[in-house]
């Protein structure tokens, strides 16, 4: 994720910049030659299938509101969500 100045300049520039600066921006998490891209896709897939549905769907909850919150508030939803799936 980037920052609101980073977001705004990348916005209202609409300037190009390759696999490097995105990874460099943290808006990629790796930057892979197209003929490994497929497998590495799978192998990620892969790992995270092999986690229970509800806690991954809980994960991903905490994860978009904890974009706009406090942590305080993130911590006590992530301790709610615990307590359900637990």
């Amino acid at each position: 994720m980037v920052g609101t100045s980073r977001a705004a300049e990348i916005s209202f520039t609409a300037r190009v910049f390759n696999a490097g600066q995105a990874l460099e921006d943290g808006l990629v998490s790796e930057v892979l030659v197209a003929d490994r891209l497929m497998a590495r896709a799978l192998k990620i897939v892969e790992e995270i299938a092999g986690h229970p549905e509800p806690a991954l769907r809980f994960c991903k909850r905490l994860l978009r509101r904890s974009e706009g919150s406090d942590l305080r508030s993130s911590l006590d939803l992530k301790a709610a969500l615990q307590a359900i799936e637990h």
